[in-house]
């Protein structure tokens, strides 16, 4: 079984962002240096040797999990990001 990298993982998460029509960057910085989040962005959380598949829900940099109580592997990350990919690709075909 080919091994999941972070590059596979973060590829597929600025496709799922294209899908859902969500800003491709956590973060802006405006002219004064400041960082405001971008609301609906999804990304990776990685700690304690896993990742976990967040969304940005607020502009102070507050995110949501998406379900898991616990750290996945990458090749649970890259499992549950197609699964999110392919129902993104579903709904806009049913569009």
């Amino acid at each position: 079984m080919e091994r999941i990298r972070k590059v596979q993982l973060e590829w597929l998460l600025k496709r799922i962002n294209e899908l859902a029509g969500t800003p491709p960057a956590a973060y802006t910085r405006d002219g004064s240096g400041k960082l405001t989040g971008n609301i609906g962005h999804i990304f990776l959380d990685r700690g304690y040797g896993g990742y976990s598949i967040v969304q940005m829900v607020n502009e102070a940099g507050g995110q949501r999990d998406f379900g898991h109580p616990y750290r996945m592997s990458a090749r649970e990350t890259w499992m549950c990001l197609r699964g999110i990919e392919a129902a993104l690709e579903f709904a806009k075909a049913g569009k």
